[in-house]
């Protein structure tokens, strides 16, 4: 059974995932993978939101620069496409090389994720969906 911590950080990041794959889709739903280009709805299972760092450590789970919509091909079945992702980050000057290059080593360290910073972060992330939602009349 998961603790309640583990259900916590679960919920913010399912809340962040459809929060960053509907923000960054068209105003039919249709969101690009930042690594393959292949365009598919924001909501469902082969779009997904990825992470340009590996490992998903407390300091970049929540990160939102180095997270954005990516196909499950890419994402899970291609490993990430970290490269790809990489450049695509730099190409948009989305992070220089050198915070790129420091948010890598950061990712490796310990960083504290309380409860009440989830809690904070789930009522963010709802508050965001529903007035997106409500924008665009999904």
């Amino acid at each position: 059974m998961k603790s309640k911590h583990a259900k916590l950080k679960t919920k913010a990041w399912d809340l962040l995932s459809l929060c960053i794959r509907l923000e960054r889709s068209d105003c039919n739903g249709m969101v690009k993978c930042v690594t393959c280009q292949k365009v598919l709805y924001w909501k469902g299972q082969g779009m997904q939101a990825g992470h340009a760092i590996k490992g998903r450590g407390n300091y970049i789970l929540f990160n939102e620069l180095y997270i954005h919509p990516q196909c499950k091909t890419c994402n899970i079945f291609n490993g990430g496409e970290y490269t790809r992702f990489a450049i695509y980050l730099l190409e948009k000057r989305i992070v220089t090389r050198k915070k790129l290059k420091e948010d890598e080593i950061k990712s490796r360290l310990p960083y504290p994720l309380k409860d009440y910073m989830l809690e904070e972060k789930i009522k963010e992330y709802k508050e965001r969906l529903a007035k997106e939602l409500k924008k665009r009349g999904f």
